[in-house]
């Protein structure tokens, strides 16, 4: 007989693709923070200085983390039988990948943190990033694999 936790422990992977949750997320977030840069009271050209900041972070975090289209994004997971991750970026660089002890598994979000030899990396998973199967299934093997 099969127990459940032997059950989920295939291998999963994962082909995250744009999400629109992220992207109404990211906006808002750093809306708010423009907004609060310019009611903050501060010189002209602080505020348009911040405001580039702000408009910057939110480019970078888009193209990386929502359409996936930097180079470094990362566009494929694989997590083997074994619990072994291997990323796969935009740009065609595959990665083995040590998954860190502060990712973060919540039914609305999974943020993952990755060690790839002396860098880190993290991927960013709304419902809607993934199938809502495997979306599921990568949330109960993170739960239930050491």
């Amino acid at each position: 007989m099969q127990t459940s936790s032997a059950k989920y422990a295939t291998a999963l992977s994962l082909e995250p693709r744009p999400s629109r949750r992220f992207a109404l997320f990211l906006a808002a977030s750093h809306g708010g923070a423009a907004v609060a840069v310019v009611v903050a009271g501060l010189a002209w050209w602080g505020d348009v200085l911040l405001c580039v900041l702000i408009a910057a972070s939110g480019v970078h975090i888009y193209l990386r983390h929502v359409s996936l289209a930097h180079a470094r994004a990362v566009v494929r997971l694989i997590l083997t039988r074994h619990g072994q991750w291997r990323l796969v970026t935009a740009g065609g660089a595959e990665h083995s990948a040590e998954l860190q002890g502060d990712s973060y598994v919540h039914p609305w979000l999974i943020i993952l943190n990755f060690r790839l030899n002396k860098a880190r990396t993290s991927v960013v998973l709304f419902p809607d990033s993934l199938h809502a199967e495997d979306f599921r299934r990568l949330r109960v093997r993170l739960r239930t694999q050491p």
